[in-house]
């Protein structure tokens, strides 16, 4: 199969067909003249897997909307994509300059798996003391942010 098996929300793409002759240029590239270079629209850079034993933790049901029936899998198996939104401007010095850290390479793949890492490194921070074990696989700023979810859920 050549499409993914996990249906993306935002995708406007069959999944594991062809796009025949031409079919679906149109989607990807707008271009209003041929002198004009190529825009990307909604098109992920780079797309990866977050896998992970650790469950999600409570999540709210729309999380789950896509794929119902992955709340409860181990492994849990997370879609992650890097989008570009605003136009990159480098000036020739950065260009020339030697990177230094991953955020600042230009292979997006890169870009994305030092993020799903970090990621996982933050997961960690969520730990059980008792059981030695993480909570969650989310890293802490997202349990953080789904515990005040809750609470304001709750208080409506």
């Amino acid at each position: 199969p050549t499409g993914s098996p996990v249906h993306s929300p935002g995708s406007h793409f069959p999944h594991g067909g062809d796009m025949g002759k031409g079919q679906g240029t149109d989607r990807l590239l707008s271009t209003e003249s041929h002198d004009e270079v190529p825009n990307i629209l909604q098109q992920p850079l780079a797309l990866g897997y977050f896998v992970s034993t650790a469950k999600a933790g409570p999540l709210p049901d729309w999380f789950w909307s896509a794929c119902p029936q992955a709340q409860n899998q181990c492994p849990l198996f997370l879609k992650a994509s890097l989008h570009l939104h605003v136009p990159s401007v480098q000036s020739d010095e950065l260009l020339h300059s030697k990177h230094s850290h991953p955020l600042d390479s230009n292979q997006t793949s890169d870009v994305l798996r030092f993020v799903l890492e970090q990621y996982n490194a933050l997961s960690w921070l969520t730990c059980d003391p008792a059981t030695q074990d993480r909570r969650s696989c989310l890293p802490i700023h997202f349990v953080v942010l789904n515990q005040l979810y809750n609470f304001i859920m709750n208080m409506l």
